[in-house]
């Protein structure tokens, strides 16, 4: 019995020692965890890598017609910070930057509209009710519809409004309806230094159209304002008020004002430039879409779209050339949109 047990006691000992030589606690030497048979559960093979999708005899044609014509990925900006998109956005939505505190850049550009107005022509300041159930009231047709804001945001987007009467140049100068933002050393810099896109500064010129948002001389201050940089100063009056904010304005917009631009010393020191930035990174970060399908196949996901997209987009490739330009007098007829709905003898401003 004793040379039983010792022999026991012996094979023991041989298996703690094997087992402290494997790296102990029932694992082996790679970590695989070892059952009681010995065995190695099998590993998880890594998932296979999907080929590359070889190009079809469609996608060569799509993607030389696409070279043709220069169409590339476009090429996002970067995420605009959090403190300055929250400014933007209440600023969009805000009808205090209108003259008779009656419309705001949401109105025209809604985004259950599509970021547009849903009519031929847009009814401006005076107007009630949002897209095509708005009606003119005691407003004034706006000469064209309302464009969509859609990846306006993007570097490549370097001028605004269908006359194109704002845009920025490669060096950042502006040229716009007002002399004091434009060239290389603009007069008044401070604000066009903070207008560093084209949608930045476009966001600050409706509030200058007695149609669009100001209203009609001897109704608001705004209105009856001298020229467009009065118009600006007495619109930052109502937002964070004056003599360091001590009188007038709001308490929210100081703050939201302050954290977007924390480099500004004192209140007094925000100006229309300050706003035109937020509204420029709230539009440019809200309606930003750039993972459509056709996004993702210009990328090289030759699966993104399906044969008929493909063959659409082949279509409208072949068909992007310029037209013929006609004589400036039939541009003129034809291009004059006819006019929505309205009150009888309604007033309106068409150019």
């Amino acid at each position: 019995m004793r040379e039983r047990a010792f022999w026991i006691v012996f094979f023991l000992g041989l298996m703690t020692l094997s087992l402290a030589a494997c790296g102990g606690g029932g694992a082996g030497t790679d970590g695989a965890v070892i059952d009681e048979s010995g065995d190695t559960p099998d590993v998880p093979e890594e998932p296979p890598i999907t080929p590359p999708v070889e190009p079809s005899a469609l996608d060569q044609q799509l993607l030389q017609a696409l070279e043709d014509r220069d169409v590339d990925t476009p090429q996002a900006p970067p995420i605009p910070a959090d403190a300055l998109v929250a400014l933007g956005k209440a600023l969009f939505f805000d009808k205090e930057l209108s003259g008779n505190r009656n419309i705001s850049c949401a109105t025209c550009h809604h985004p259950t509209t599509g970021t547009g107005d849903d009519l031929s022509v847009s009814i401006g300041q005076g107007g009630s009710g949002l897209g095509s159930a708005r009606l003119l009231g005691s407003g004034a047709l706006i000469p064209r519809n309302a464009p969509p804001l859609f990846n306006k945001g993007l570097p490549a987007f370097r001028t605004m409004f269908w006359d194109s009467r704002v845009s920025i140049g490669q060096g950042g100068a502006l040229n716009t309806p007002e002399p004091a933002l434009n060239g290389p050393r603009p007069t008044a810099g401070a604000i066009a230094q903070e207008l560093t896109t084209a949608l930045a500064a476009q966001a600050i010129f409706p509030l200058t159209s007695h149609a669009e948002m100001r209203g009609d001389p001897g109704e608001n201050e705004l209105a009856d304002a001298a020229d467009n940089l009065e118009v600006w100063t007495l619109i930052m009056d109502r937002l964070v008020g004056t003599d360091n904010g001590t009188q007038g304005g709001f308490a929210e917009y100081r703050a939201l004002f302050q954290a977007a631009f924390p480099a500004v010393a004192d209140i007094d020191g925000f100006h229309i430039g300050h706003v035109g930035a937020a509204l420029g990174a709230y539009e440019d970060l809200a309606f930003r879409a750039l993972d459509s399908s056709f996004d993702r196949y210009l990328a090289g996901d030759l699966a993104a779209m399906t044969d008929e997209a493909r063959r659409g987009a082949l279509l409208r490739s072949r068909g992007l050339r310029p037209l013929p330009r006609r004589p400036a007098a039939d541009r003129r007829a034809s291009s004059r949109p006819r006019r929505p709905p309205g009150r009888p003898g309604a007033r309106s401003q068409w150019g």
